[in-house]
């Protein structure tokens, strides 16, 4: 939840001309990780919840990745984030 929401908030920042395309796509895939993290806690078979919660974190990183090299995070934002994924994918397993 915390990253979710730190990441709405550097993503609503982002300039306009990446509106529809990078910061969408991050905000789609962070939301979309959050939801299978609440699907997983309350299903009886967690597994293909955190199957594609653990893909989407993958996507994620690679995206967050991209907005450090295009300058939009700074490396100390991007060393966040990076560390706030890490750790939910070992949650996630």
């Amino acid at each position: 939840m915390d990253l979710t929401k730190w990441l709405l908030e550097r993503t609503a920042r982002f300039p306009k001309r990446l509106r529809h395309s990078l910061t969408v796509r991050v905000e789609t895939v962070t939301l979309a990780v959050l939801e299978d993290i609440t699907t997983a806690s309350w299903s009886a078979d967690a597994r293909p919840a955190l199957r594609n919660a653990s893909d989407g974190l993958n996507r994620l990183q690679v995206l967050i990745r991209l907005c450090h090299e295009l300058q939009l995070l700074s490396h100390d934002q991007y060393e966040h984030a990076s560390t706030a994924i890490a750790a939910a994918g070992r949650q996630v397993g």
